[in-house]
Formats: structure tokens, sequence, C-alpha cells
């Protein structure tokens, strides 16, 4: 689409001295001073199509700083978007199923998250099992009542982490796919047009800053938290191993105070052991919640704004601005 783009601004060229050469026949000063300033714009397009292809290219100049920014070409990510080093690092920091980070692997945020909703899953369906017995008087399903509330919590906070997860990863994946081959040059086509010039403007920052700044965050984070991580693992906490069970001799031991020691012993220790879980599992989702949404709404924040900045360095009126009654 380059010899487009460049047949496009040979015709403004033209256009913009018949429009002057009709203001000198009418003596229209408006009409001159309108060729003139398409004159000048027309000048800066040229020179903008020809440094866009030069930096935002495949292979341009920017491409390579951010792929020797990030420069972790051992990551798996679709071929579509494998050029662009900072898009597959963040691919598959997103939902690959491990990414690497100064020659060190760790899993991906969509794996820890399934692998944390599965471990929810899987204790929610014992006690759900546990629940549905009864002893005598005794009703185990009033006793995890509050249980079930916190794990429906939990598990309603990682199922919206992993769709956020989703949701970037796919938003990563489609800018990267189309951006330098679809995205670059239209947006050149579009502003070398009056009609459609801010619009072509917008969509040029929209690419630079989506293509490359919003991806190139996740890289930044990744680096942010590689000192901070935190993992969970469910074999730690084995319930078997918690509680310690009254020996043969305890049990021998019939009366009353001893039984009732024994029962208060046994439940410190569930009381100790759920304790710990629940702890640990609140202050991981945390810090899932954190990587998964509140970090990415200032990647896009900055991206947006990076998009809002460029777009005016252009001309672009066109305003960015969102209103939050």
């Amino acid at each position: 689409m380059l010899e487009i783009a460049i047949e496009i601004i040979a015709i403004m060229f033209c256009i913009s001295g018949i429009i002057f050469g009709i203001g000198e026949i009418f003596d229209n000063e408006k009409l001159k001073n309108f060729a003139k300033l398409e004159v000048l714009e027309t000048f800066f397009n040229s020179f903008l199509v020809a440094s866009a292809f030069l930096l935002f290219g495949n292979n341009g100049i920017v491409q390579r700083i951010v792929n020797e920014i990030a420069n972790t070409s051992q990551q798996n990510c679709p071929s579509s978007i494998s050029y662009n080093y900072a898009s597959c690092f963040a691919y598959s920091f997103l939902v690959g199923d491990h990414y690497f980070l100064n020659g060190n692997s760790y899993p991906s945020l969509a794996s820890q998250i399934i692998s944390m909703l599965i471990s929810i899953v899987f204790i929610n369906g014992v006690l759900g099992l546990i629940s549905g017995l009864s002893v005598v008087i005794f009703n185990f399903s009033k006793v995890f009542s509050s249980v079930f509330s916190i794990l429906s919590i939990l598990s309603s906070s990682l199922s919206i982490s992993l769709i956020s997860v989703a949701a970037q990863s796919y938003l990563i994946l489609f800018i990267a796919s189309i951006g330098p081959s679809i995205l670059l040059p239209i947006s050149l086509i579009l502003r070398s047009f009056i009609a459609t010039r801010k619009l072509g403007s917008a969509l040029f920052a929209f690419f630079v800053s989506f293509c490359y700044i919003f991806p190139l965050t996740y890289f930044m984070n990744a680096l942010l938290f590689e000192d901070t991580t935190i993992n969970f693992d469910l074999s730690d906490f084995d319930l078997t191993k918690a509680i310690t069970l009254p020996t043969n001799s305890t049990l021998t031991n019939t009366n009353s105070t001893s039984i009732i020691q024994n029962g208060e012993a046994i439940i410190n220790q569930i009381k100790d052991y759920f304790s710990k879980f629940f702890s640990k599992t609140f202050e991981f989702i945390g810090y899932l919640l954190i990587k998964s949404i509140f970090i990415p709404a200032f990647s896009l924040s900055l991206a947006w704004l990076s998009t809002r900045e460029i777009s005016q360095l252009l001309g672009n009126e066109i305003q960015f601005k969102i209103n939050v009654v």
C-alpha cells in the first residue's frame, strides 16, 4: 500500500495547485491560503509516509528497538505476532503455557488462575459431599455455609480475572496481527485526504500506541513482579498432616475431661488449617487480581494517553475524553 499512499500524495499536490490557480483567477485569498496550507500538509504527510514505513514497518527501526528491549525470542506465540517480541511476550505472559524472563520460566497468568480455580472447585466439591452428611444432631452444611460463601467470592474473582486476561490477549493478538500490514497503511492513506485526515491521524496514533507501547508495558510489569512472585501449591495444605488425631493411649481414657480436651484440640487444628489456607489463598488471589486487572488498567490508560498525545501531535482535533458521571 506504500505505492497507493505515494500516488494519493501526488494527487493532493495537484489538487492544491488547482485550488491555488482558481484562487489566483478569482483573486480569492481564502482559496489561496487554503491551497498553501494543503501544500504544507501534503509535504508533512509525504514525510510522515516515508518515516512511518521506515520506523514502524516490518523490521523497522522502532520494531528493532522494541525487540531489543523485550529480547525474549524463546516465547511460544502465534506466528502472526512472532515478529514483535513485545506482543509475543505479552501474549505468552497472559495466556501461554509459560513465559521466559531473564532465562527463567514462569507460568502464565491464565495457567495460574485456572490452577487456582480447579483447586477451589475441588475443595468446594469435597466440602459439598461432607455437608451432605449429618450425624445425629450435627449438620455439616451449617458448619460449612460461611466457607461456601467465601469460596463463591473467590471463584467469582478468579473468573473475572480469567475473562480479563483472555480479553487482553485477544486485543494484543488482533492489533499485532494486522498492525504493520493493515492499520499502518490505511491510517496513512486516510490521512492523505482532507475529509479523513483526522481519522487517519487517530488511527495512526492508535497503531503506534497499541502495537508497541501497550505490549511493552507487560514486559515492564513482568520485570516489576519478577522478585515478588507468589506461588500457591495445594499440596502444602494437606489436611491429614495438619490435624493430629489422639493416640491409642489417649483414646482409652474415656473420661469426659479428656474427650473435651481432645475435641478442642482437633477443632483448634482445623481452625488453624483453614486460617492458613484462606490467608494464603486471599494473598495469592489478590496478587493475581493486581497482575490481571489493576496493572493492565494502568497499561491501557498509558496506551490511551499516548494515542491522544500522538494524535494531537499530528494535528488531529478529535477529543479523546471519557466523561465519568
